[in-house]
């Protein structure tokens, strides 16, 4: 019945002809996540969550990343993305602001946590914008202050570690099949080893994982700073890889998940357009399994679209 419910849903979705919401059908389809799921299956505390902008995204993760380093037992890193341009005539207090209304300046690292990779940076090596890894170290740059390179070396499990300034590498690990594997270029990855799987299954295709440095995107982004006197965005250079922990619905196009948390409660007042149909859609058909869905809270946003 449930698998049966949400088919029909979907269908729904993919229908123009305002076809209307029987219900709380929305509801069954997506139960809420709940902590007896959370201590049945502890995978759903690395679970996306996805929202609809990005500004919930990076307001997600400054609660969620501390939380993900305390379940991995790891320390949390984090840094300021770097802003471009001359701002040698900006002061501390605005250079504050900016970094204080803009979240989406700030970039965080645990080890183990999982990371999608943000850029394209090799298409033969399937090193995409889209594909899946997870954090595997940090490498400092040799002009960073001593008192970087102190941190990182004291940094305890589910501490909280500010670095004064973006490190040289991200390391993330993604996992291959042998033939590439055995293709890859050493110059161009950290260690490369085989997966030993807990079980041994006759005929089952052998993994590797490879660790591949990752520098900022050469690229610059736009960020919009409300309250700053005279300008109204700034340019910054983001990783070229981030938490997998929140997602936005129009980032996980494309991408086959395990399992997504759905949030689906009305967005702030500004935003309510992000939540679509579309969206709704595009983050229901995630997961090859129809249990593999949960919403997070109630599903208020979606009383105000029409199907």
């Amino acid at each position: 019945m449930f698998f049966a419910e949400k088919l029909d849903f979907i269908t729904r979705l993919r229908r123009t002809d305002g076809c209307p919401l029987a219900g709380d059908l929305a509801a069954r389809c997506f139960p809420s996540l709940t902590a007896e799921d959370v201590a049945n299956d502890d995978s759903w505390l690395e679970t996306p969550i996805l929202v609809p902008s990005n500004a919930q995204r990076c307001n997600f993760l400054s609660a969620i990343m501390p939380m993900l380093a305390f379940k991995l037992n790891v320390p949390l890193f984090t840094w300021w993305q770097p802003m471009a341009g001359d701002l040698s005539a900006m002061s501390v207090e605005d250079l504050n602001l900016i970094r204080s209304h803009s979240p989406g300046l700030k970039a965080y690292f645990a080890c183990g946590a999982p990371a999608l990779i943000a850029e394209n940076i090799n298409h033969f090596h399937r090193l995409a914008n889209g594909t899946h890894g997870s954090y595997h170290s940090l490498v400092l740059d040799d002009d960073a202050p001593q008192s970087d390179f102190d941190m990182v070396r004291r940094a305890v499990a589910g501490s909280i570690n500010h670095l004064s300034q973006p490190p040289l590498f991200e390391n993330i690990a993604v996992v291959v099949d042998e033939s590439l594997a055995r293709s890859w270029p050493r110059k161009n990855c950290i260690s490369i080893t085989e997966i030993v799987p807990e079980t041994l299954v006759p005929g089952a295709p052998v993994k590797f994982r490879v660790v591949i440095p990752i520098r900022m995107a050469w690229k610059t982004k736009m960020s919009d700073v409300n309250g700053l006197s005279g300008r109204k965005s700034v340019a910054f250079r983001p990783s070229g890889v981030m938490p997998m922990a929140v997602l936005t619905y129009h980032k996980v196009q494309s991408l086959t998940l395990p399992k997504v948390i759905m949030h689906l409660r009305r967005p702030p007042a500004g935003l309510a357009h992000l939540l679509t149909l579309p969206a709704v859609y595009v983050g229901s058909t995630r997961t090859r399994l129809a249990s593999g869905d949960r919403r997070l809270g109630p599903a208020g946003g979606l009383h105000d679209l029409h199907l």
